[in-house]
């Protein structure tokens, strides 16, 4: 056993004489009993597991700087821990591998692989950057390299890609011939829906990669190849390999019959909210008696876990355990199709599984569901509004919403406006989901101030600086200084964290908060100085601001 007082490692056995008793305890001769097994090969175990389990945390965090033992055998250990939910035990064992002042070669690649995921799966984002720097500070340039992809991968998710593109260029820079740059520049593609490019990158990698002539890079090659002529397909293949049900799913929502109205509104006409007066009257959506009827069946089959408060995911891929169930009611009753709340299950059902291809039946889904509700209120005679505080009408925003978040997420402006705009201005004014302020983002972004000015208007006492930063600046693009001089002293007295950090050279990013966000915090501030910043230098605003506050 690889116990401390072998430093860790395994000790070799000297095996008996040919003649001598067996080590087994047979009491027969070695050449008679176990010498043949000798020559045999056996399934390696990893034997360091058995003695970590047994140890302290801190006798974990101890074995990095007393032992040698096995890396392989430590990253093994450590992932199995992760995925037995023990990643705080994984963490603490890997953590004194990359302390300071240490050198790190890229033979400690596998140990930082694991710490990621384990510190992922502690939400501790913030050591991840932590541990990342150090690897760049003081790793070989494989190691570095390999640190860069993993925090493009970390800016990606948090949608700062521009962050995440210059990670992948110096990523390159440090190790150009490394293989996985290939794999994750495709999937970093596909990620932000840019299939072409990442159709014509994959040929070019294929390509660079034949050139080294390494036997090993031959099935990544062929891979490349295949997905440079077929994007969309080899990840449908690749993806129903790994979630059987996904192809036939997509199948059916591509073939399925044009939207159906099976529902009806419900129109709430009793005395409104004196605040509420001025607008539509609200409705509830309601499914129709055959619907109901197959709602009931699908709720049967299908698992729902409908996300708390305004979340638009629910983070539950269990409901793909049995999926032959719920996709067999789907191909045999397709109406269900025209059910927005088997549209909002299925829209987070894909959407769960966090892989590229499911973000193009999330929209195919979505979409229809946004399809379905505008034919259903073009049916209602007069106006009404279908406000997220009734609980039967939240499958129906719900997967609008997410659609809203994707439109933004990959670039899709115009789509993103559509949706946002109706969903706030027309559907559910209250905006629970705070869409506003992603909306008064894209208008200033697309030159629309009056239409940002007009969105401010209506939320006169919101509490995040979007709407009152926005209005300086759209006054400001409209050359009426006045008006913009008065909002930007307001502004000072409302959100005089987001104002200074807007007005510095050079922001430092603030980590998210794992509480939330904090109102009047700097990571608030952050959320608006990170996207809103170059908008205010180009027009000049930043520098006006600056001198307007130095009066």
């Amino acid at each position: 056993m690889p116990i401390p007082a072998y430093q860790w490692k395994l000790k070799p056995i000297v095996p008996p004489g040919r003649n001598d008793p067996c080590w087994c305890g047979s009491g027969d001769k070695f050449k008679a009993c176990c010498e043949e097994l000798v020559s045999r090969p056996f399934l390696t175990i990893n034997m360091l597991r058995f003695v970590l389990d047994a140890c302290s945390l801190q006798q974990l965090k101890e074995l990095a700087s007393t032992g040698r033992a096995s890396l392989e055998a430590v990253a093994n250990t450590a992932g199995q821990w992760i995925e037995e939910g023990q990643s705080e035990r994984a963490v603490a064992l890997l953590e004194p591998f990359f302390e300071a002042p240490r050198t790190l070669p890229s033979t400690l690649s596998p140990l930082f692989d694991e710490l990621m995921s384990g510190l992922l799966k502690e939400k501790r984002q913030d050591l991840r950057f932590y541990w990342i720097d150090e690897v760049l500070a003081r790793g070989d340039s494989a190691f570095k390299s390999a640190a860069l992809q993993q925090r493009a991968v970390m800016h990606c998710d948090e949608g700062a890609f521009e962050a995440c593109w210059a990670d992948f260029a110096q990523a390159q820079h440090f190790n150009p011939n490394d293989p996985s740059l290939a794999s994750l520049e495709v999937s970093l593609l596909m990620g932000q829906n840019r299939t072409q490019q990442a159709a014509e990158r994959a040929a070019w990698w294929a390509q660079h990669l034949s050139k080294l002539r390494e036997p090993s890079y031959a099935q990544l090659i062929e891979n490349l190849q295949s997905f440079s002529k077929r994007p969309i397909q080899s990840m449908m293949d690749m993806a129903a390999e790994l979630v059987p049900g996904l192809a036939p799913l997509l199948k059916l929502v591509q073939t399925a019959p044009a939207p159906a109205l099976m529902h009806t509104l419900k129109v709430r006409n009793g005395m409104p909210d004196p605040a509420e007066a001025a607008l539509t009257p609200m409705a509830l959506v309601l499914a129709n008696e055959s619907l109901q009827k197959l709602e009931n069946q699908w709720r049967a089959c299908f698992v729902q876990a409908k996300p708390m408060l305004v979340a638009t995911q629910n983070d539950a891929p269990e409901v793909w355990d049995n999926v032959d169930d719920w996709l067999g009611l789907l191909q045999h009753s397709p109406a269900l199709l025209n059910s927005f709340d088997v549209l909002d299950d299925l829209v987070m059902a894909v959407d769960a599984l966090d892989m590229a291809i499911g973000s193009d039946i999330l929209v195919l889904l979505a979409e229809r569901a946004a399809e379905l509700l505008r034919l259903l209120l073009e049916a209602q005679t007069t106006p009404v509004r279908v406000p997220w505080v009734i609980q039967e009408n939240r499958v129906v925003l719900r997967p609008i919403a997410h659609l809203a978040y994707v439109c933004k997420d990959t670039g899709k402006w115009d789509r993103f406006m559509e949706l946002a705009s109706w969903l706030v201005l027309e559907l559910n004014p209250n905006d629970n989901h705070g869409l506003r302020w992603d909306l008064s983002q894209a208008y200033m972004l697309h030159g629309r101030d009056r239409d940002a000015l007009k969105l401010n208007d209506l939320y006169p006492h919101d509490s995040s600086p979007v709407l009152d930063m926005n209005r300086v600046l759209a006054y400001y693009r409209l050359a009426d200084l006045a008006q913009a001089k008065e909002a930007l002293l307001k502004a000072s007295l409302d959100h005089p964290k987001a104002l200074t950090m807007l007005l510095k050279p050079r922001p430092r990013p603030v980590k998210h908060e794992d509480l939330g966000i904090t109102v009047g915090g700097t990571y608030e501030a952050w959320l608006y100085v990170q996207p809103h910043q170059p908008l205010w230098q180009a027009s000049g605003a930043l520098v006006w601001a600056q001198e307007v506050l130095k009066k």
